[in-house]
């Protein structure tokens, strides 16, 4: 089961770097 955010927004706190720079990355594509 995939979790999709298409047409969403998602807000990923501590993305200046580490684990929350990975997701914000990976939501960015």
């Amino acid at each position: 089961m995939a979790i999709t955010f298409k047409d969403q927004v998602a807000i990923v706190t501590g993305a200046g770097g580490g684990l929350g720079r990975c997701h914000a990355l990976d939501l960015a594509k």
